[in-house]
């Protein structure tokens, strides 16, 4: 079972740059990680935030519907 772990880390490895390209290769592979990173922090976000107004709407408009008497 390691051994295929270690195969599959290896092969893995093999497409990543080699230092001797330079290190332009290593800085784009670092900037598109961060632009994931980045994308995936921001969406996340936005869905926390996103659900926190649903929830709070939700629990307003059950609300108006108690004090409101022709709801009732």
């Amino acid at each position: 079972m390691q051994a295929i772990a270690i195969h599959n880390a290896m092969w893995a490895l093999q497409d990543l740059p080699d230092p001797e390209e330079g290190t332009a290769a290593w800085v784009v592979w670092v900037i598109l990680l961060a632009v994931i990173v980045g994308l995936y922090m921001l969406i996340s976000r936005t869905r926390r935030r996103a659900s926190e107004d649903y929830w709070r709407r939700r629990e307003a408009e059950e609300e108006a519907r108690k004090n409101d008497p022709d709801m009732a």
